[in-house]
């Protein structure tokens, strides 16, 4: 959708002005008409006195007439100053916008970070004054994070950075530098979870036609209880806890080849149009419990290597899981959480409804088979639910299908 721009008075049509002109003539001549015919009615005689009289009466009427037509072209006159005024203000005003738009988009390319902080607390104060800026403000913020970023490298085990054997003493400068784009970075993710989210207050939720975040690194957004009217994620890479819980997307989101590293929580989330998944990774847990979707949901692709859970999510159309993967490839013991799937056809039940199976075993998902080996015996970790079981493919007996053990009911 085209932005529209901000709108500043309306422009006087050309034809104003001579129309004005026009109904000034002739109101006055009306009005020097109308006094004249009262004159010459009260014509008794043809003395030379009343003569004089009428006279005198007739340029008291022309005099009435100029002074109201001056007084309606004075009017007239005042009303043009005003739109003058007007549009003068208007553009003085949408000059220092600019300035200040350019200023904070030139402070965004800062090379000091405390510079760029300023830019776009700048561009914030810009968002919250002008509200026709809002959804510059945000595809200026959402650009800024698609920039390309390398986060510093952490250990695994307890979230440090990792250095190695280097020898104690102030990090290097990259990493520095690193950290300080990362302080920036998280500003700038705050600004969007603050007026993205309805809850926070009429005055601070922006309305908004689009969230881009196609390709960007974010770390450990919050968009919990957010509105989402466009949310474009595609190929965006998610670091540390993600949630989504109780969002609504509005619109499409797409999530096609994003990756997910760590914890992402969908709990509760409203798709009110398609869902799109495509070729996702979600590297640990993700949970949908008791998500909707409203309309057709694509996780074709998908790879789930951790703890998966889509309980009491409620599938209103079509939920397409062709060629996923639900892998164990965590440390902890991977759960593979069908039992309670339903969609309205369906209420819950202990039986998991068939038409979601259904979408399992058509679409060929992979199940990955992790065994744990628990007093010298190797246990499968992966449940599906009764009815069902996971048979391990020839090719691979790591990975298997989803098979039924129940019996069809005829039709």
């Amino acid at each position: 959708m085209r932005d529209d721009p901000p709108r500043g008075p309306r422009p006087i049509s050309g034809w104003a002005l001579p129309l004005v002109l026009v109904s000034i003539v002739l109101g006055g001549w009306w009005f020097y008409d109308l006094q004249a015919a009262q004159v010459d009615a009260v014509n008794a005689d043809n003395s030379i006195e009343t003569e004089l009289e009428l006279t005198r009466l007739r340029v008291e009427s022309l005099r009435n007439m100029l002074a109201v037509g001056a007084g309606v072209g004075g009017l007239a006159a005042l009303v043009l100053g005003f739109r003058r005024q007007q549009h003068n203000e208007y553009d003085a005003t949408q000059q220092r916008i600019t300035e200040l738009r350019i200023k904070a988009v030139e402070q965004l390319g800062s090379d000091k970070p405390t510079v760029r902080i300023g830019g776009l607390h700048n561009l914030e104060r810009l968002g919250e004054q002008h509200e026709e800026l809002r959804q510059i403000v945000l595809d200026e913020i959402c650009a800024y994070l698609r920039l390309p970023y390398a986060p510093p490298k952490r250990d695994k085990g307890n979230g440090r950075e990792s250095r190695g054997f280097e020898p104690v003493g102030p990090p290097p400068a990259e990493d520095r530098a690193a950290e300080m784009e990362g302080t920036v970075r998280m500003l700038a993710q705050e600004i969007l979870q603050r007026h993205l989210n309805p809850k926070f207050g009429k005055g601070q939720y922006w309305k908004h036609r689009r969230i881009h975040l196609s390709g960007a690194y974010l770390d450990r957004i919050n968009f919990s209880n957010c509105r989402l009217e466009r949310a474009l994620f595609a190929g965006a890479t998610f670091a540390g806890k993600t949630r989504f819980v109780q969002t609504t997307f509005t619109r499409s989101p797409s999530f096609n080849g994003a990756t997910f590293e760590g914890e992402a929580w969908f709990n509760s989330a409203i798709f009110n149009e398609r869902a799109y998944f495509a070729d996702t990774t979600f590297l640990k847990q993700v949970r949908f419990g008791a998500a909707m979707f409203i309309d057709y949901a694509e996780f074709t692709g998908t790879r789930f290597c951790g703890f998966t859970s889509f309980d009491w999510a409620q599938f209103e159309r079509v939920a397409d899981f062709k060629a996923s993967f639900l892998s164990g490839a965590s440390a902890h013991r991977m759960s593979v959480r069908l039992l309670r799937y339903w969609t309205p056809d369906h209420p819950p039940s202990g039986k998991p409804p068939t038409d979601i199976m259904d979408a399992f075993e058509a679409g060929g998902v992979s199940i990955g088979l992790e065994p744990l080996l628990e007093d010298d015996v190797f246990l499968l970790e992966t449940d599906v639910g009764e009815g069902w079981k996971v048979e391990p493919l020839p090719e691979d007996p790591d990975w298997g299908r989803l098979v039924r053990t129940d019996a069809q009911p005829e039709d």
